[in-house]
């Protein structure tokens, strides 16, 4: 259901004031008291449909093949399935900027590295190329190439999101052996599009034009907006000649970045591509617990550059977010329940936003330097395809999403609540995050115009302390009457509570 720009705005703004508060008053949360709070759902004034499940989750075609995992290892296909997502982005975020699909005569997968050279991560890294850093060489392990991604798509109908190789055109050789041309990166996107469309029959709808060109990184170069938006157009041109169906998406981390992107590529671009990561300078839990996330402000941003009149073509799309902070925040990368909650807080705010139409969560599992018994803030998957808590917690709201967002109020600041109905409102999901540490809230939930309590199930997220790496999920209780029923959220809890007339 599109919502006018003024309303969607307003919505966004009430949010953002409502976790403003919310954190402040999570701050000053030191009694163990239970805390009672009414949640109010009101079904009848949705704020936005989705158009199917909206989750998803970034691959990584360098570690998910499932030759790489130790022999006992479920495939990443049941991991896949676990998860519940709909959406798989492919091969990754910044290593698609690296990502040839394959070469001439591009008659089947045969993925290889646009950079190689001494100096050249990853083709310097044993693990990755064998010699490292030789043009002559070859991967050192097994690679996720195309066509085994697309069984695992269709054998678990989840959609793909494409990211072709774009701003290493732009970086400097250096000493690098083997660099990107222009010519080379259309080609290679063009044929693609052939390959999968034509050839293969995939029927692939949402392709990304590079990854993050704003940045300078091991794989690319930092690209002006406007450059970026004429190379979008051109791209985008020939890409339509083989396949005038697919939808093209731009990546930006601005007002101002998208809007001069879409100078040049208004009339071909069909969604923007977000990444957010709220949680970027959280070094503790309880530095979260006293400021909070604004998961809500990159979503804004891109709202910003959309002229009203594209508003309902053009739609935005989170292809990256998590609770990682990349080690900045003096190192806190255990993958754990404080870990976890926070990324339920993203995912919580960003699916009620009423512009984002799909959030991507970063991502299945990164290249770690040294093995660890303790799983990293960046894996949504262990060694052996289980979910860690992050991928636990993932799997619970994608589970819990129905297609409505629909309007929710607690009467305490302590806690954060999300609801969902089906298109009729016979059935309610309500996502309720509690993060405080010590304290249960003690919850009674009316659904506006029932005249009978409904029937309700629920599971609860949760575990021994923030640092608890085995979070599990237990039932959800109540206590007084089946007329009058009161749910107990655990500190540090997570619960999904599904309502049905």
């Amino acid at each position: 259901m599109p919502l006018k720009p003024r309303t969607w705005l307003v919505l966004a703004s009430a949010i953002g004031l409502m976790l403003s508060f919310w954190a402040c008053s999570t701050a000053r949360g030191e009694s163990a008291a239970p805390i009672d709070a009414t949640v109010t759902i009101d079904v009848t004034d949705p704020i936005k449909e989705f158009a199917g499940n909206p989750l998803g989750v970034n691959v990584n075609y360098w570690e998910d093949a499932d030759a790489m995992r130790p022999s006992g290892s479920r495939s990443l296909a049941d991991a896949l399935k676990d998860l519940g997502v709909r959406y798989l982005r492919y091969p990754g975020g910044e290593k698609s900027d690296g990502h040839l699909w394959s070469v001439p005569p591009f008659d089947r997968p045969a993925p290889t590295l646009a950079r190689i050279g001494p100096r050249e991560w990853p083709s310097n890294d044993a693990r990755v190329w064998s010699p490292p850093g030789d043009p002559s060489g070859r991967w050192a392990r097994p690679i996720y190439a195309f066509d085994a991604f697309m069984d695992d798509c269709r054998s678990i109908g989840c959609e793909p999101v494409l990211v072709v190789a774009y701003d290493g055109i732009y970086k400097p050789a250096g000493d690098a052996l083997v660099t990107l041309s222009r010519e080379q990166a259309i080609e290679t996107a063009v044929e693609w599009v052939r390959y999968a469309n034509v050839e293969r029959g995939y029927g692939v709808r949402y392709w990304m034009i590079g990854n993050e060109p704003w940045l300078e990184t091991y794989m690319g170069a930092s690209v002006p907006p406007g450059t970026y938006g004429r190379d979008v157009a051109e791209f985008a041109e020939r890409m339509r000649l083989v396949d005038r169906s697919i939808k093209i998406g731009i990546n930006g981390n601005s007002t101002e970045f998208f809007a001069r992107a879409l100078d040049h590529a208004l009339d071909v671009v069909d969604f923007l591509a977000v990444h957010d990561y709220p949680a970027w300078s959280i070094a503790a839990y309880n530095q979260y617990i006293a400021l909070g996330v604004d998961a809500r402000r990159q979503i804004d941003a891109a709202i910003g550059a959309v002229p009203v009149t594209e508003r309902d073509r053009i739609v935005i799309a989170v292809t990256e977010t998590s609770s990682a902070n990349f080690g900045i925040a003096d190192g806190w990368q255990r993958n754990d329940l404080g870990k976890a909650l926070i990324n339920a807080d993203i995912m919580m705010q960003m699916l009620g936003h009423p512009a984002a139409a799909k959030v991507l969560i970063w991502n299945t599992r990164w290249v770690h330097s040294v093995p660890s018994a303790v799983p990293h803030e960046f894996d949504l998957l262990t060694a052996t395809n289980e979910l860690t808590a992050t991928g636990i917690q993932s799997a619970l709201v994608a589970q819990s999403i129905l297609s409505r967002v629909v309007h929710a109020h607690a009467t305490s600041d302590h806690i954060r609540v999300m609801a969902t109905s089906s298109p009729s409102g016979d059935t309610v999901n309500i996502l309720v995050l509690n993060p405080m540490q010590e304290q249960s809230v003690r919850v009674r939930i009316r659904v506006i115009g029932d005249d009978a309590p409904r029937v309700a199930t629920g599971r609860v997220f949760t575990g021994r302390a923030p640092t608890d790496v085995t979070p599990r999920i237990t039932p959800l209780v109540h206590t007084g009457s089946d007329s009058d029923p009161v749910y107990v959220l655990p500190p540090l809890s997570l619960t999904s509570i599904e309502m049905s007339q």
